[in-house]
Formats: structure tokens, C-alpha cells, sequence
């Protein structure tokens, strides 16, 4: 026998082989008086189903109205089920069940689309005669445990998210609602010519663990991802692709269908609460289903989420939040179109990203390059004291305002000063600054002068000397400065900032007096 035959012939006893098999959805086809012909592609939770095991039932409501096997169709072995749906003198909705015989799991949970993915439905009609259902439809079973996540309506400047898949390898077909109304979707990749790659323009890709996506809707929705929780390492490569502008940012996304962190402590960029910028995040925590950026300093890095928060956070800091209009002052994210943060002693400096080019931006230069989070250092024993130069570029004429959040820092100074009008801010008292910008005004328009008593050696720390040589006194009474003679140099009322000018570089002896209290400490004039 022709060796090509015989294997045709295999072929065709293996696909008809199922005929004789049970049926877990029996149906009785004289309790109807005709039928229609339906062929489909099954899946379950996107991926392509090619059992036999597998036997589909039709319902109109809890009436078994059809039931087959997953066959196998010509030489290419193509599978589809094709079975008929019997009906009476009524059109009615066609819904359908899964139930698989090698371990007899049963799913009713249904998305039906036709060939294109276009969301659908199966209408039984009565024509009278046999009739063939004419379109071509998938039938995806969702199996495991639905994870949503709820999405505003865009506006006309926001209502766009950062996203990740909590379920691994995803077609967005099989995302409920997020191909519905009208929907933004698109991946980040620095290394083509237009960063952005448009999902219903570029064509389609699957949602997978580690990234992150972009995401908005025109309809308030509910996202739901079904299946089975991602169970990984958590470890993605990132990319460094040398280009202008775009070097090394990478949109990942949390794998994990729960709270987690990144485990090397890096800074990341989210999106604002309002969906309009990216902005540097405070915490380490990221959400399940939330996408962050990340900066790689190499091709092939790599990074790892894991739902154990680290020892050791950010480190401690301040917040300056920038947003348009007047505030509340409010230490909450909402309202918020920028940030920047100053790290103390310990953290990262991560640069600025553009999102968009006509944004408002606040930044701290250093180094003749422009950040979102710089640090500071202080060697966490002694008083830290500083000031730190904030730039301030706006596209748009209008009233900003600037509050300003400290992070696990018990400040006794913090002033934001703006260059422009002279205005001396202090933030400890006010919580905010609102102020008059044009597009013209220049940057560098804001310092930040701060300092804090942070001496787990000695609590009786009262004092310090800022950055242009002022004593800092944080208290009250009479303060007395004496040299190493046991002179007394100064001597009046205790002020927040005390000049030092006359004195000589040395050490000496603080006293600050409230009564019967007396505080002594030492310092160095340089």
C-alpha cells in the first residue's frame, strides 16, 4: 500500500473515531422540529483547544439543544466543533458549555466573538428547513480566577493607565471589555522609530508577563483578566537601546496578581492619579495589573518583582508636587501633574522623562543634566543641611501651585524660595505655594533650602549651620555662642537663623537657655 494512503487513511480513523463516545450533554433531537448546522474554534482562556475530550454543549436557557466532540477536519488537521443545534417554532439565544472527559472540569463562562475577534452572539432562527449557522466563531471557556481592574473614562487630558497582565501570556481578545467602545493600547519600545506601538494600527500582540502597557477607554469599564495566577520568578530583561531621549527606559509591568516590589530597590516612574503625566513614584509598592518605567544602564539587565516587601525602602526624602491652579495643600497624590523628589543619604537619581512634550515640568538639575529623583548625601548622623536648586518650565500661562511632602524626615527647616519674585516660603508653616507663571519666565526659578536634626547619637541636637553659613536654631529661650576660650561671642534671643559673620573658622560651644534648661552643643565653622 501506497505509504501516503495509509497515513490519509490513519488520519481519517483517528478524526472519526469519536462518534461511539459518550456524551456528557445528552440531546434528544425528535423533541425538535429542525436543526441548524454550527462549526466553531474552541479555546479556553485563549489557547486553541485540540482534544476530543473536549465536548461542547448548546443551551436555550437549561435545554440541551446540541452536543459534540472537538473533531479533527482534512490532511492539515484543523479542529473545530460541528455539531447541529436543534430548535422548535422559537428564535432564541444560543449559550454554551464546556466539559472536558479526561478531568471533568465543566465551564460555563463563554466569550463568544466571530473569526476577527469582534464580540458576537449565536441566534438560533426558524426557517422552517435545515439551515447552516453562516459566520465563523470562536468559543474562548474562561477558566480560573477573574482579576479586575477598574478604568475611568478618558478625558480630554487623562484617564490613560499603565497596565500589566497578573495572568501571563494574554490575548487582549480575551481581556473582558478591553477591546470594547472606543480604547488606546499600546507598547513602549524605545528602540523603534515612533516609541509607541499602536495596538488596532501596527497589529495585534499578546499581553505578556513583566511588561507594562498603556491603556485608556472612552466608557468607564472594568477590566477582567481570568485564568490562572502567574506563579514566576518574577525576573524580567530589560533593554538598553541607545537612542536620543529614550535610552534605556523600559514599561514593565507587575507579573504577579498581587501587591509587589522591586527587589534591587530602583526608583520607577507611574502614572498620575489623574492619567495625564508620569511621574516618579514615592514608594516601592506596585499594584497587581500596574505598569511602571524603569531605567536599564545595559543591554540584557535584569530586574525582579517579588510580593516581598524589601528591609530597606527609598530612603528618606522630600516630595515636591507641582499642580495646576490653587491648592489645598494637600499631601495626597490627587491634583498632582508633576513631581520631584530629593533623596537624603540614600536612594537613586533617576533622569526626567517626557511623556509628552508640552508638559509642565518641575526637575532638579544637577550636572548639567535635568532629574525627577536626585540624592542628596548626608551621612546620617549628623545634622543634614542643604540647598537644592528646583527648575520650573511651563507650556501654558496660568496659576501653579508647589507643596511640598516630607518622607520620614522630621524636618526643622524647610523654606522654598523663589528667585523670580523673592518670595521666602516656609513650608513647615504654609503648607503650599501658589504662584503666576508665563512660558517666558526662566527655569531655574526655585531653591529649596532644608535642613534636619537627624542624630541617633545625640538627641540634644538643637542646631546647624545651612549652606551659606547661617546657624539654624530649632527652640526657644536665649542662645549664647562661646569660643574655645569659654568667651561669649553672641549672645540674644533665639532666632531661626542666626548670622555667623565676624566669626572666625573653629569650634564652638552652642548654648541655648529656657529657664532652668540648658542645651549645649558643639560646632564647626569652616
Amino acid at each position: 500500500m501506497n505509504r501516503k494512503v495509509f497515513f490519509f487513511i490513519a488520519a481519517l480513523v483517528i478524526c472519526s473515531s469519536i462518534s461511539a463516545q459518550e456524551q456528557h450533554y445528552p440531546v434528544n433531537p425528535h423533541a425538535f422540529g429542525n436543526n441548524m448546522n454550527f462549526k466553531g474554534r474552541i479555546l479556553i482562556n485563549g489557547i486553541e483547544q485540540q482534544s476530543n475530550d473536549i465536548e461542547i454543549g448548546a443551551f436555550n436557557g437549561n435545554t440541551i439543544t446540541g452536543s459534540k466532540r472537538i473533531e479533527c477536519f482534512g490532511t492539515n488537521q484543523y479542529y473545530r466543533i460541528n455539531m447541529l443545534i436543534y430548535g422548535t417554532n422559537e428564535n432564541y439565544e444560543v449559550s454554551f458549555k464546556l466539559y472536558n472527559h479526561q478531568t471533568g472540569e465543566e465551564l460555563d463562562n463563554c466569550i463568544i466573538t466571530t473569526a476577527e475577534g469582534e464580540p458576537c452572539t449565536v441566534i438560533w432562527e426558524n426557517d422552517g428547513s435545515y439551515g447552516t449557522f453562516k459566520n465563523s466563531i470562536n468559543l474562548n471557556f474562561v477558566s480560573g480566577q477573574a482579576f479586575t481592574k477598574d478604568i475611568a473614562a478618558y478625558t480630554e487630558n487623562g484617564g490613560y493607565y499603565l497596565i500589566a497582565s497578573p495572568i501571563g501570556e494574554v490575548d487582549p481578545e480575551n481581556v473582558e471589555n478591553m477591546l470594547a467602545n472606543s480604547y488606546d493600547l499600546y507598547w513602549f519600545d524605545q528602540s523603534q522609530e515612533l516609541e509607541w506601538r499602536n495596538y488596532k494600527k501596527d497589529g495585534g500582540f499578546n499581553l505578556v508577563s513583566g511588561k507594562g502597557y498603556l491603556y485608556a477607554n472612552s466608557a468607564d469599564i472594568t477590566l477582567s483578566f481570568t485564568g490562572a495566577p502567574y506563579s514566576g520568578n518574577g525576573e524580567v530583561t530589560l533593554a538598553y537601546g541607545e537612542k536620543a531621549g529614550f535610552t534605556g527606559w523600559n514599561l514593565v509591568g507587575n507579573p504577579f496578581a498581587e501587591t509587589a516590589y522591586i527587589a534591587d530597590g530602583r526608583d520607577f516612574y507611574v502614572m498620575n492619579e489623574e492619567g495625564s503625566e508620569i511621574v516618579p513614584a514615592e514608594s516601592n509598592n506596585i499594584a497587581a495589573m500596574e505598569g511602571v518605567f524603569v531605567l536599564a544602564n545595559a543591554d540584557g539587565e535584569t530586574m525582579t518583582f517579588t510580593t516581598t516587601e524589601p528591609e530597606s525602602g527609598n530612603g528618606k526624602g522630600l516630595a515636591l508636587n507641582l499642580s495646576k491652579g490653587a491648592s489645598t495643600g494637600s499631601a495626597t497624590r490627587d491634583g498632582v501633574i508633576d513631581r520631584a523628589i530629593v533623596r537624603i543619604g540614600e536612594g537613586a537619581m533617576l533622569p526626567k522623562f517626557q511623556f509628552r512634550d508640552n508638559s509642565t515640568k518641575i526637575y532638579i538639575p544637577q550636572d548639567g543634566k535635568d532629574y525627577a529623583i536626585a540624592r542628596v548625601d548626608g551621612d546620617g548622623v549628623c545634622a543634614v543641611s542643604t540647598e537644592v536648586p528646583v527648575h520650573f518650565k511651563t507650556k501654558e500661562n496660568g496659576s501653579y501651585s508647589i507643596n511640598v511632602d516630607a518622607k520620614d524626615m522630621d524636618m526643622s527647616y524647610l523654606h522654598l524660595i523663589d528667585n523670580m519674585t523673592g518670595a521666602d516660603i516656609d513650608l513647615l508653616e504654609s503648607s503650599c505655594y501658589t504662584f503666576e507663571a508665563k512660558t517666558s519666565d526662566y527655569a531655574s526659578r526655585f531653591k529649596l533650602v532644608f535642613a534636619t536634626l537627624d542624630s541617633p547619637t545625640n538627641g540634644n541636637n538643637f542646631a546647624f549651620i545651612d549652606a551659606n553659613g547661617n546657624i539654624i536654631v530649632n527652640g526657644e529661650g536665649t542662645l549664647q555662642v562661646v569660643d574655645v576660650t569659654g568667651r561669649v561671642i553672641l549672645s540674644g534671643d533665639a532666632m531661626n537663623r542666626v548670622s555667623t559673620n565676624g566669626m572666625t573658622a573653629g569650634v564652638y560651644v552652642l548654648r541655648l537657655i529656657n529657664g532652668n534648661d540648658v542645651k549645649t552643643q558643639k560646632i564647626v565653622m569652616r
